[in-house]
């Protein structure tokens, strides 16, 4: 059976890696925008929503699944947020189909997608609020 501070240094471990993770992604960011291959954008996306995946393996793989469920469930907040997100970029930017008989379609399918971000993100609250209780 594993002790208060075997299970410290289990944690403490999965810290030093996320460390460690953090400053290599940061090195390759740097490096693909130095070089020109990858937007900024894409970039800040992808280091936006890997490191709370990477938190929700390591902890899982240490036994924490309490705190992996935390880790996922802010992985998925982060996508939900990123989608409404653009789709309300889009639409506060004036996007609309080249097409004007696409126009009613598109407008239908924004108010869905908006309505289902909406719902989900909703819903990742409620979550988020049962599980600290």
């Amino acid at each position: 059976m594993a002790t208060g501070s075997d299970k410290q240094t289990g944690i403490d471990s999965c810290l030093d890696h996320i460390g460690i993770y953090g400053r290599t992604a940061r090195s390759v960011g740097e490096t693909f925008l130095g070089s020109g291959g990858l937007s900024g954008d894409s970039v800040a996306a992808a280091l936006a929503l890997l490191p709370p995946l990477v938190v929700t393996g390591l902890l899982l793989g240490a036994g924490h699944v309490g705190l992996a469920i935390s880790a996922l469930l802010l992985s998925l907040a982060n996508i939900i947020s990123l989608n409404l997100a653009a789709i309300l970029t889009f639409l506060i930017q004036g996007v609309r189909p080249a097409k004007w008989w696409e126009a009613y379609r598109a407008r239908k399918t924004i108010i869905r997608a908006i309505a289902f971000w909406t719902v989900l993100l909703i819903v990742m609250m409620f979550l988020a609020i049962l599980l600290q209780n």
